[in-house]
C-alpha cells in the first residue's frame, strides 16, 4: 500500500509549479509576498509545498529560512493568531544562533504573544462574570487578582495561573493601545529577522481546508497585522472556494453574490498558483510509478524511472507514458507486480482521470483499497484476480446502487449472476472490445468511462441467452443497465466476468454492500458541503446546491446519490422519506447519468414507501431516453402490486396515457 501523506518526491510532474513558487521566493523585489497554492482537496497542494520547502532547506542559501505551520493542528486552540506567531518565534529560537539583541527582541515578542493569549482569556472571564470594558481597564478593576488569574488560566491552554498573575501585575501601558501593540510587534518582528540574519523568511501554511472559518480568518489576520514584514513570504495552501466561504462568514451581512469573499482573497493573496487536475496520461504515469515504488526495486532504479517519466511528460505533448520498453532499459528482469500494475494502470487511468477529476488522493485511495482487499483475501488463503477486483471496485465507486444489486443477485445465483452473462454476450455481439489505451483525452471530458472502439466481429454471432427466465428484478435491471452508457462501457473492460464466481470478491466488499459507510469519506469537501445543503431547511439553498452539482465529478455524484439513498432507507418518517425522494429526483434531473441508479433504487424499496409523485417524475425523467424501457417495466410492476393501491392506479393510468398517445 501507499502512504497518504504529503511527499517531496514528485510523481505528479509538478516541476513547473515548484519553479513558479521558487521564482517568487527568490525575487526580493516582490517581497513581502503572499502566494496562494490553490487546488481541490487531495490535488497535491501539500506535496507541492513540501517540494518547495525541501528545495529551500537543501539549498545553498542558508539565509533563507523555511517554517511549516499546520493550521488544522491548532483547530481547537484558544487563539490561532497567537499559535501562528508563537510557532514562528519558536522555530527562529530553535534553528538560528541568536545574539544578545536578537534574544531581547525574541523575549519581547514572546511576551506580547502571551499577552494576546491572556487577553483572550480575560475576554472570556469578563463575559462569564458580566464585566465590561477594554483589556487594560478591565484588569485594573479586578479586585482579587489571584482568583482572576486562576479563572483566566482555565480559559487559555498552556498558561499557568502564576504567569497570568505576574503579567496582570505588570505595567499596563503596553496593553492600553491596541494599535500601538500591533505596530510595535510588527517593528520588533522585522528587527528580529535582521538580527537573526534571516534574509528571507518563508512560512508555509497548510491544511486551512480542514479548519473552521474562525481559524482561517485568525490566521489571515495574523499575517496581515503582525507578520507581513519586508523580508517575509507566506505560502498558503487552500481550496479557494472554502476560503471564500470562510470570509463570507466574517461578513454575514453581505450576500455571496456581492463578491466580498473574492475581493478579500484577492487582496490577501498576491500571487495565486493553481494546481491543475491530472489528465489521463498523468494519471497513468502516477499509477505506474506507484506500482514501481511498491515493487521493491532499488532506490536508484526507481529514481531513474521517475526521471524518465517526467522527461517524457516535459519533452512531448503527445501523452507519452512509461511503458515496458522504458522499464526494461532500467531493470533487467521486470517483476511480475510491475507488469501487472502497468497493465492495470492503462485500463484504470482513463476512468479514474475523468471520474475522479484527476485527483491524486482519491486515485491513491482507490488503489490502497484494492491492495487492502487483496491482502485480506491472502490472509484467508484466497487468491483474488487483481483486474477482476479492480473492475468490480469501479462499479462500487461510480455506480453504488448497481453494485449493491449485483451483490444481491450473486448471492442467490451461486456467485454467477445471469444478467452479467447476458449483457456481456450482447456487448460481444455488437463487436465491442476493451481497448482504452489509445483513447485521446478529449473523449474523457464528459466524466463518463471511455467509449471503447468498435471492431468488426469476425466470429460467428453467438446466440444471446434467453431472457424469459429472468424475474422482474432482473428484467428491470437488464433494461436499466442496457441503457446506461457507463455500465455498457464498464462491461467491455477486461476481464470478462461471465462464469467467474464473484462470491469471494463481494465477501471482501461486504462493508459497502449492506450500507455504504464510505461514501461521505470519498466525497470532496464541495460535495460534502452540497450534501449538507441538500439536507438543510432552506429551499433556496437546496436549489442553489442542486445547480452547483453540475460541476461535480462522477464519484461525487455517485456518493451523493448513495448517501441520499441510505438516508431514505434508514428513516422511518414518511414525510422525510418523500422529501428525500423528491430531492433525489431533482438531483438526477441535473445529473442524468444517474437515471439508471434511481430506477434500480426504486425497484429495491418496498412499494408501500413509494409516493405517487414518483410515477410522474420517473416518466418525465426517462421519456425519449434509452432508459424509458426500463422505466416502463417498473411501471408495469407497480401497476400490479396489491399493497399500495394508490401507486398501482397511478402507474396503470400512466401506462394507459402512453398507450393512448401511440
Amino acid at each position: 500500500m501507499w502512504s497518504d501523506n504529503e511527499t517531496d518526491i514528485d510523481l505528479l510532474d509538478f516541476t513547473h509549479l515548484v519553479a513558479a513558487v521558487n521564482s517568487i521566493i527568490k525575487n526580493k523585489a516582490l517581497h513581502p509576498a503572499t502566494i496562494g497554492v490553490y487546488g481541490d482537496w487531495g490535488s497535491g497542494k501539500s506535496s507541492l509545498m513540501h517540494m518547495v520547502r525541501s528545495s529551500i532547506e537543501n539549498g545553498s542559501d542558508k539565509n533563507t529560512m523555511a517554517i511549516h505551520f499546520n493550521g488544522w493542528l491548532f483547530e481547537s486552540y484558544d487563539d490561532a493568531k497567537s499559535a501562528l506567531m508563537g510557532t514562528i518565534l519558536d522555530e527562529i529560537a530553535s534553528k538560528r544562533t541568536l545574539g544578545t539583541r536578537a534574544k531581547e527582541l525574541l523575549a519581547k515578542l514572546i511576551h506580547k504573544v502571551d499577552w494576546m493569549r491572556i487577553g483572550l482569556g480575560v475576554g472570556k472571564y469578563f463575559a462569564a462574570n458580566a464585566v465590561a470594558g477594554e483589556l487594560g481597564v478591565g484588569i485594573a478593576a479586578i479586585s482579587d487578582i489571584t482568583e482572576a488569574a486562576k479563572a483566566i488560566a482555565n480559559q487559555v491552554k498552556d498558561i499557568k495561573a502564576e504567569d497570568v498573575e505576574k503579567l496582570i501585575k505588570e505595567d499596563g501601558s503596553e496593553r492600553a493601545n491596541v494599535r500601538m501593540v500591533i505596530r510595535d510587534f510588527h517593528d520588533d518582528f522585522n528587527d528580529l529577522l535582521k538580527e537573526s540574519n534571516i534574509k528571507t523568511l518563508v512560512v508555509f501554511i497548510d491544511d486551512l481546508d480542514r479548519c473552521n472559518p474562525g481559524t482561517v480568518i485568525d490566521i489571515f489576520e495574523a499575517i496581515r497585522l503582525f507578520l507581513f514584514v519586508p523580508d517575509s513570504v507566506f505560502v498558503i495552501a487552500a481550496d479557494e472556494d472554502l476560503i471564500r466561504y470562510a470570509v463570507s462568514t466574517k461578513f454575514p451581512g453581505f450576500q455571496e453574490r456581492s463578491g466580498i469573499g473574492r475581493d478579500y482573497l484577492e487582496k490577501l493573496i498576491q500571487y495565486p498558483i493553481k494546481v491543475p487536475p491530472l489528465g489521463k496520461s498523468e494519471t497513468e504515469n502516477y499509477i505506474k510509478l506507484l506500482f514501481v515504488d511498491s515493487s521493491g526495486v532499488k532506490k536508484e532504479q526507481f529514481e531513474q524511472l521517475r526521471s524518465i517519466a517526467l522527461e517524457r511528460a516535459l519533452s512531448s505533448f503527445q501523452n507519452q507514458c512509461l511503458d515496458y520498453e522504458c522499464i526494461s532499459q532500467v531493470i533487467t528482469e521486470v517483476p511480475a507486480d510491475i507488469i501487472d500494475g502497468f497493465s492495470l494502470a492503462e485500463s484504470l487511468a482513463p476512468i479514474l482521470a475523468a471520474g475522479l477529476s484527476g485527483n491524486p488522493r482519491q486515485t491513491k485511495r482507490f488503489l490502497n483499497m484494492l491492495r487492502m482487499r487483496i491482502e485480506m483475501a491472502s490472509a484467508r488463503k484466497i487468491t483474488l484476480n487483481l483486474r477482476t477486483l479492480a473492475k468490480l471496485m469501479l462499479l462500487e465507486y461510480f455506480q453504488t446502487e448497481a453494485f449493491r444489486k449485483l451483490a444481491e443477485l450473486q448471492v442467490s445465483q451461486e456467485g454467477k449472476p445471469r444478467i452479467i452473462n447476458i449483457l456481456e454476450q450482447e456487448r460481444e455481439l455488437t463487436g465491442f472490445k476493451s481497448d482504452v489505451s489509445d483513447l485521446g483525452e478529449a473523449e474523457l471530458s464528459s466524466g463518463e468511462p471511455p467509449k471503447l472502439k468498435s471492431k468488426e466481429n469476425t466470429q460467428k454471432p453467438k446466440k444471446s441467452l434467453e431472457t424469459t427466465s429472468l424475474d422482474e428484478d432482473e428484467t428491470t435491471l437488464l433494461q436499466a443497465w442496457g441503457a446506461d452508457k457507463w455500465i455498457k462501457n464498464w462491461l467491455s473492460l477486461e476481464p470478462a466476468l461471465s462464469g467467474v464466481d464473484l462470491r469471494p470478491y463481494f465477501y471482501f466488499s461486504r462493508d459497502n454492500v449492506v450500507i455504504n459507510v464510505s461514501t461521505v469519506r470519498r466525497m470532496s469537501p464541495e460535495a460534502q458541503k452540497i450534501l449538507t445543503e441538500f439536507l438543510g431547511e432552506s429551499e433556496v439553498v437546496r436549489r442553489a446546491a442542486i445547480d452547483r452539482s453540475v460541476a461535480l465529478n462522477q464519484v461525487d455524484v455517485n456518493s451523493l446519490f448513495s448517501s441520499l439513498a441510505d438516508r431514505f432507507r434508514n428513516n422511518d418518517d414518511v414525510r422525510i422519506k418523500e422529501s428525500i425522494l423528491k430531492l433525489m429526483f431533482d438531483f438526477v434531473e441535473k445529473r442524468k447519468e444517474a437515471i439508471s441508479q434511481i430506477i434500480i433504487f426504486l425497484k429495491t424499496i418496498p412499494e408501500t414507501m413509494i409516493p405517487i409523485v414518483a410515477v410522474v417524475r420517473l416518466g418525465a425523467l426517462t421519456t425519449g431516453r434509452e432508459e424509458e424501457k426500463a422505466a416502463d417495466t417498473l411501471l408495469q410492476v407497480w401497476s400490479g402490486n396489491k399493497l399500495n393501491s394508490i401507486l398501482a392506479k397511478a402507474a396503470a393510468d400512466a401506462i394507459k396515457r402512453k398507450s393512448d398517445k401511440k
